[in-house]
């Protein structure tokens, strides 16, 4: 029977990192932070979900996480997100990240020989190859890895 090898995770998050009116003078005139800004760098919104197979030595576990809401600057201001080279011109502007998804895929063995345990692992990261901006503040944005493939072999004694 297929499901009951079968496990299925969930998490949600979902905040609201305002600024209260207990805002330093430094911080309003150096970071231009002033009350009801949300506070940057992290997602507001986060939503995972993660599919388990287990079938003796086989595993398989597939992980879909989605981000939304991160604001880039304490300021809460709008930064360029795309540049158009070809016409020279901005093209996409805002406040926090464009929302992102990103889905892995692992594939495992694990099999203990004589006291030896053995994991041998295939981890194929951002398997769609979305294309995101992973982390934005005030000295850039940074893009979120293109699909990559590891391939991991613990052994435990």
């Amino acid at each position: 029977d297929l499901t009951k090898h079968l496990t299925f995770g969930a998490s949600l998050t979902s905040m609201k990192n305002e600024w209260g009116d207990d805002i330093s003078e430094e911080a309003r005139t150096q970071l231009g932070i002033k009350e009801g800004n949300i506070e940057p760098e992290t997602p507001q919104f986060m939503l995972s979900g993660t599919l388990n197979y287990l079938n003796g030595p086989l595993y398989i576990s597939a992980q879909a996480k989605y981000h939304k809401d991160y604001y880039i600057l304490p300021s809460n201001d709008y930064v360029d997100l795309a540049y158009d080279t070809d016409q020279g011109i901005v093209t996409e502007r805002g406040a926090t990240l464009p929302d992102w998804t990103v889905v892995d895929l692992v594939i495992g063995w694990q099999q203990a020989y004589g006291g030896i345990n053995l994991d041998a692992s295939l981890h194929l990261n951002n398997l769609l190859n979305a294309e995101y901006w992973q982390i934005g503040n005030q000295y850039g944005l940074m893009p979120g890895a293109e699909r990559n493939i590891i391939f991991q072999l613990t052994v435990g004694l």
